[in-house]
C-alpha cells in the first residue's frame, strides 16, 4: 500500500465502522485524538495522564501510550513553567541593535560565545537588512 504525501488528510475506517479522520505527516499519522493530547498539554503540560485521558475521551493506557509517541516522534519537544516576569523583576523588555564590523563566521562565533553568559539577554537573532 502507498500511503498520499504528507499533509494529506485521510479517512481511515475504525473498529466500530465509522471513520477516523487522519492527517498524514513525514513521521506518520496523527489523528484526532492526538491533536486533542497535542491542545491539552500545550495549555496544560502538568496534567496527569489520568486528567488528559478523560479530557481527550480516551482510556488511561491508550492516552499514556499515545503521548509517549508524541514526545519520541518530536511533535512534544518538552514541557516549560511559564515564569512571572514581574516577580523576577524583568517585567522590562529592551530590543537592542548591535552591529558588528566583521560578520564572518569567527566574528559571529566569538559574538555568540559573548552573548551567551550574559543572563538579561534572552533572546538574540541575526537580521540580515537594517530596520
Amino acid at each position: 500500500m502507498t500511503l498520499p504525501p504528507s499533509g494529506k488528510i485521510i479517512r481511515i475506517l475504525d473498529r466500530n465502522g465509522g471513520f477516523m479522520t487522519t492527517k498524514l505527516t513525514e513521521r506518520g499519522q496523527i489523528d484526532g485524538f492526538d491533536l486533542k493530547i497535542l491542545k491539552e498539554v500545550s495549555e496544560d503540560g502538568r496534567v496527569s495522564v489520568t486528567e488528559l485521558a478523560d479530557r481527550v475521551g480516551l482510556s488511561k493506557s491508550p492516552t499514556q501510550v499515545r503521548l509517549r509517541r508524541l514526545e519520541q516522534e518530536g511533535y512534544i519537544r518538552g514541557y516549560r513553567a511559564e515564569l512571572d516576569p514581574v516577580k523576577l523583576d524583568r517585567e522590562h523588555v529592551a530590543f537592542v541593535e548591535v552591529k558588528l564590523s566583521d560578520t564572518r563566521e569567527a566574528a559571529l562565533a566569538a559574538f555568540n560565545k559573548a552573548t551567551i553568559g550574559v543572563a538579561e539577554i534572552e533572546e538574540c537573532h541575526m537580521i540580515i537588512r537594517g530596520f
